[in-house]
């Protein structure tokens, strides 16, 4: 597959995607204004729901991209040593700066997170976690694991940045709304229950629609936003690699 094809077909998964999401947004936010409950099949709440299937295809897609990647460095390696001209010099050399960006480490690390968010969720696992945390500690246990894991990868991080600078603002921009508008709704939700404040205007309604549903809408499109772009900087990547003949 050529880096052009690669780049279009990205390029159009993006716009399909958005296009989905406004459109299951709808339908979420319309059946509440019609009848006062969301369909079930479109809750953005629910489990197992075309929105949660939605994100766990997204975190799947990106999971495979990585193992995509890592086979491809293993099969490579393979080759150049049976062809004889393997060497660490040939390896780490400056004319093949992508071939070791980023780490095996790195790659594996990720693929391992993503595919348990892509189970998360469909199954709720986190669900389980606020029952056994007592309380909303499960969304603290899930922030500290990532900020460790990101500082842990952070040298991976700074290469990336250096070799694919627009790929890896697309990703921490996909994290940035990720983080900020999924996780960071639910928190402010939770600091305003504590405070007491959340209750008076949680069934209060603007538009016709009540806030707690509007603020569960911001949530999961924030989350579903992120995802898209995270997964369109991986196979702009891929894509990278595969034009400069990269591929490892």
């Amino acid at each position: 597959m050529s880096s052009r094809v690669v780049r279009r077909v990205s390029q159009r998964l993006l716009i399909s995607l958005i296009m989905v999401e406004a459109i299951i947004l709808l339908i979420y936010l319309g059946s509440i204004r019609a009848t006062g409950v969301a369909y079930s099949s479109f809750d953005f709440n629910g489990q197992a729901t075309v929105p949660s299937l939605l994100q766990a295809l997204h975190f799947l897609a990106i999971a495979l991209i990585i193992l995509w990647i890592l086979g491809q460095r293993y099969f490579h390696q393979i080759s150049i040593q049976k062809s004889g001209s393997y060497s660490p010099q040939k390896l780490f050399s400056r004319a093949k700066p992508l071939i070791q960006i980023p780490s095996s480490t790195f790659l594996i690390t990720f693929a391992v997170l993503v595919l348990y968010a892509a189970v998360d969720e469909v199954f709720k696992i986190h669900l389980q976690l606020h029952r056994l945390l007592a309380g909303q500690n499960w969304k603290w246990l899930y922030l500290s694991l990532f900020v460790g894991v990101m500082a842990w990868h952070c040298r991976s991080f700074i290469q990336l940045w250096r070799y694919a600078r627009q790929e890896t603002y697309l990703v921490f921009l996909g994290i940035a709304i990720f983080v900020l508008g999924g996780y960071g709704s639910e928190i402010l939700k939770d600091i305003l229950l504590n405070a007491g404040s959340y209750q008076s205007i949680e069934y209060e309604t603007f538009l016709g629609l009540p806030i707690e549903n509007l603020r569960i809408a911001y949530e999961e499109l924030s989350e579903l936003i992120g995802e898209n772009l995270i997964l369109y900087a991986c196979l702009q990547f891929v894509g990278k690699r595969l034009e400069l003949e990269k591929v490892v």
